[in-house]
């Protein structure tokens, strides 16, 4: 519940009712400090994996996979952070505010960012983080292939980062000094390859 309310920041609209007498806007962008804030916060509690939520003795109880909740997690939150609702919303307030709004492209570039941390700083990628990346490459390969007027500039956007995650992979794999992440890397490289050469 705490991360819906935190994710209507990005893109969202502050609406205040006023009468026709009352002067100011009724409808206002969130200040895109605002948005960033929302982001920090999915990067750092969110995608960094929020191993609290799988204590042992309690999934032991109920029976739960542990991979299984931290992902339905980063799945919502990247179901949200991706979808048509947000993207139309983002490209409204940049339409309507200009540089004042927090721009598709930044956005795109500070999503791809808290992903791919691991790569930028050359540390082995844990099991919730390979799973989040995976699908991640999963929604930006659907995300290149939409079109229309509700997804503005999101296509050519997801289909550049495919292009530059591919070439990040290519470049930092052999830097990480772990088998795992190492298999990983390899699997989303020709994974990406695919896509890009068709």
């Amino acid at each position: 519940f705490y991360l819906v309310h935190l994710l209507t920041n990005i893109g969202g609209v502050f609406e205040t009712p006023k009468l026709a007498s009352q002067p100011g806007a009724v409808y206002q962008m969130v200040p895109v400090e605002r948005q960033h804030d929302a982001l920090d916060f999915i990067k750092d509690q969110v995608f960094t994996p929020p191993t609290w939520l799988v204590d042992t003795m309690i999934l032991a109880r109920v029976g739960d996979s542990p991979t299984q909740t931290i992902s339905r997690v980063h799945d919502r939150v990247l179901n949200y952070l991706l979808s048509t609702n947000t993207i139309s919303k983002l490209a409204v307030n940049e339409a309507m505010y200009g540089d004042k709004a927090y721009r598709l492209i930044d956005y795109f570039n500070n999503v791809d960012a808290a992903i791919w941390t691991e790569l930028r700083d050359e540390k082995p990628i844990g099991l919730y983080r390979r799973n989040l990346q995976r699908s991640y490459i999963e929604a930006l390969i659907s995300l290149s292939n939409k079109s229309g007027k509700e997804y503005r500039d999101a296509g050519p956007i997801a289909k550049n980062k495919l292009v530059e995650i591919h070439n990040l992979i290519r470049k930092s794999k052999r830097k990480i000094d772990d088998p795992m992440s190492e298999y990983h890397l390899d699997f989303l490289e020709d994974r990406l390859a695919d896509v890009i050469d068709e």
